[in-house]
């Protein structure tokens, strides 16, 4: 279905009276810089109410009527708005879509355009929006996905690290354990609070401090029972302190369960 669309008159044009002359000049200014910097086109039309159609169908008209972007390119953006209506569009040409997705529209609207149209600041809103529209197609905004995947390396990177600390601290609860084995047990658990203390909280260090107290125990108590029926208790001897393949002795422990 064809509509009644207003002629073209500048980047912007304001049926609805929503801008001032100075705003109107100031971005039909940064349009046109735009549009000399890059070769794509942005349009912005208000309107006060929109005829018997969707927003959708009228953009769609006013885009293709208007031309909007250059022929072969098809890089061109409309933003529509129906003051009335309290809706609006953005409506991008075939040219710009991998440039500017259904998601990075979604999030103009949402994120720029919405809460500034909220308080009226007609002005704020459209010049936001722009903004994020000229940043996205020269690609100095990036969309949701690519943040998402920056994170998740910048997240990476951070467990990477963690990883680390966390290994070499158990590895130290445990050396600790393995030496002071033949004492009362607390070496371990003193190393692990201090450990945990040192590098997540109280939370953490007695939880270490806990663990190093176990191990502690079962260390001393095989080093106990090794020291009494004459088996080595080096590190490598001993398999660091465990039982293993060198000779080792079951007492009748161990658990039986059901699938």
């Amino acid at each position: 279905m064809a509509f009644d669309v207003p002629n073209y008159q500048n980047w912007v044009t304001d049926l609805a009276n929503i801008y001032s002359t100075e705003f109107e000049e100031k971005l039909n200014n940064k349009i046109g810089e735009f549009e000399i910097e890059t070769g794509a086109e942005i349009a912005v039309l208000t309107i006060s109410k929109l005829p018997e159609a969707s927003i959708e169908e009228y953009a769609v008209d006013v885009f293709e009527k208007w031309g909007i972007g250059k022929k072969g390119e098809d890089n061109g953006i409309l933003l529509i708005i129906a003051k009335d209506n309290r809706e609006m569009k953005i409506e991008v040409g075939y040219g710009l879509e991998g440039k500017i997705t259904d998601g990075m529209a979604g999030r103009i609207i949402r994120d720029e355009l919405t809460p500034q149209f909220k308080l009226e600041n007609y002005e704020q809103g459209t010049m936001d929006a722009v903004d994020a529209m000229m940043g996205y197609v020269k690609g100095d905004m990036l969309d949701d996905a690519e943040i998402l995947t920056n994170d998740s390396i910048d997240r990476d990177k951070l467990f990477g690290g963690f990883k680390i600390i966390i290994l070499g601290g158990l590895f130290l609860i445990y050396a600790a354990s393995f030496l002071g084995r033949s004492r009362e047990f607390i070496t371990g658990g003193i190393v692990g609070f201090i450990i945990g203390l040192f590098f997540s909280g109280l939370v953490t260090g007695i939880v270490l401090g806990i663990f190093g107290l176990i191990l502690d125990m079962i260390l001393s108590a095989n080093f106990k029972k090794s020291t009494s029926l004459g088996y080595p208790t080096g590190f490598w001897q001993s398999r660091g302190g465990f039982g293993g393949f060198g000779g080792g002795r079951s007492g009748g422990g161990g658990a039986s369960g059901k699938w």
